[in-house]
């Protein structure tokens, strides 16, 4: 998908002409590229009201080799100020997981592991987050999109508010490979996320393009920013939950997360 400017070899210079064809003059999306520290003092500084509620609780899901390891990872490096591998992730098991599957035909009863048949507020996600990696969308196979709708529809049903991260957009476009600031620049990836949005029916304003940490050894502001502004957005949509719940509203200092594979 898109254009064949676009999908250049990641090892050929861009030249003008191949930019102005690529990429928007404006970026459509505004994105406070200075604005690390203070996403992240505010982030820092979002403590629970409520004593009962020690988390905002987000559900990861998404095809394997989506990033969903590399996105916990991600967050928890910018937390710690040093890169980290606190969710474990193979590389070399593509095909495989360490989450938890999900059956959309066989859900859990009484007896099964981690089974609550009378979950609290604190018990239940507060915010559904998909994962979906820019550069293989249209090689996800349907059954898989098919059962992340599902859960999505699961989720709507019970008000749970959505987020899709789109993850690996410096491999799937070389503008942003070379410079992660031109994210909302490309034509490229503004498709994948309209083509993100109608696989998944998820809004393009709940769709966050990011780059995951994978191969750096030292943090960048670059990706931490976009980073941060996927978890502020994620946990607003998670505290709007909270509210709606009747429940006092809620802020964090960590992440509690989930993960299901599909």
């Amino acid at each position: 998908m898109g254009t064949v400017e676009s999908r250049q070899s990641l090892s050929q210079p861009i030249s003008a002409l191949t930019k102005s064809k690529a990429a928007y003059k404006e970026p459509w999306r505004k994105t406070p590229w200075g604005g690390r520290e203070e996403l992240l003092t505010g982030l820092k500084a979002y403590v629970p009201r409520n004593a009962d509620i020690e988390h905002v609780r987000i559900l990861l899901d998404g095809p394997v080799g989506a990033g969903k390891s590399s996105f916990i990872n991600s967050i928890n490096n910018i937390f710690q100020n040093k890169t980290t591998s606190k969710a474990l992730a193979d590389s070399a098991m593509a095909d495989q997981s360490f989450t938890i599957t999900f059956n959309p035909i066989s859900p859990l009863t009484e007896g099964d592991r981690g089974y609550n048949d009378n979950p609290s507020s604190s018990d239940r996600a507060h915010c559904l987050v998909s994962l979906m990696p820019a550069d293989k969308i249209s090689l996800i196979d349907d059954d898989v999109v098919k059962k992340m709708r599902t859960i999505r529809l699961v989720a709507r049903d019970l008000g749970i508010p959505q987020v899709v991260i789109l993850t690996r957009v410096d491999l799937a476009c070389p503008l942003v490979k070379k410079n992660l600031k031109e994210v909302y620049q490309s034509k490229y990836i503004k498709n994948m996320m309209k083509t993100c949005s109608i696989r998944l029916g998820v809004p393009v304003n709940c769709i966050l393009p990011v780059k995951n940490y994978h191969e750096e050894i030292d943090l960048d502001k670059d990706m931490d920013v976009l980073l941060l502004r996927a978890l502020k957005q994620i946990i607003d949509f998670g505290d709007d939950f909270l509210k709606e719940m009747a429940v006092p509203v809620l802020t964090i200092t960590s992440v509690c997360t989930m993960s299901v594979t599909v």
